[in-house]
């Protein structure tokens, strides 16, 4: 199947949750937005969430994976420095960072997204 024809038929019939924080987001005026990729195994790759606000990073979780785990953990410093530089660069309000690192201690972005207002929140408990 073609990738486009895909994308427009999930795009098509998105799952409740989908619409609830789409909803919430564009309420918010944060504008939607779709990147694909190619596909890269993450298998030996792992992963760090970090809360981005305008003056506080926050380590939320992580998912060490492989070759990359004991890496990451020694990467967390630089990953939060990279997280403050992030944040400095974002609008003001919260996001939420994902970076990877490699089995070479490279460090990636690999999405940054809109955190929820109050009022979102309470849209989306109330969905």
């Amino acid at each position: 199947m073609p990738l486009r024809a895909a994308l427009q038929g999930l795009l098509a019939q998105p799952t409740a949750a989908q619409l609830t924080v789409a909803g919430a987001w564009r309420r918010a005026g944060v504008p939607l937005a779709l990147h694909v990729f190619a596909y890269r195994s993450f298998a030996d790759i792992s992963e760090a969430r970090w809360l981005l606000a305008p003056h506080e990073v926050r380590f939320i979780s992580a998912c060490l994976r492989g070759a990359s785990a004991n890496v990451a953990l020694r990467a967390l410093p630089a990953m939060r420095a990279i997280a403050w530089q992030l944040a400095a660069a974002l609008p003001g309000r919260a996001h939420i960072a994902e970076l990877a690192c490699l089995p070479d201690g490279t460090i990636k972005l690999v999405e940054i997204n809109p955190g929820l207002c109050p009022n979102e929140l309470s849209a989306l408990r109330a969905a």
